[in-house]
């Protein structure tokens, strides 16, 4: 998206996508994970043309879907 999302605000994004509610649980940073991290676009804009052309939300929406079609039943 060119933006910065947190963890907590892409959780909260993805349950509404699957309609669930389940608990987020915090835990202690793994060793070498970074605290932030966002993709800048400008160099492919203005190298390739290029511009983000989903949201978030439709890109979540259009991941959840994709794995629900997909999605092996248990024990199989």
């Amino acid at each position: 998206t060119g933006g910065e999302t947190s963890v907590l605000a892409l959780a909260a994004q993805l349950q509404r996508c699957a309609g669930t509610a389940v608990p987020v649980r915090h835990a202690p940073p793994r060793p070498g994970e970074i605290a932030r991290s966002a993709l800048a676009v400008d160099k492919a804009r203005a190298l390739l043309g290029w511009t983000p052309s989903t949201t978030l939300a439709d890109g979540l929406a259009a991941t959840v879907r994709h794995f629900a079609a997909t999605r092996r039943p248990e024990g199989a």
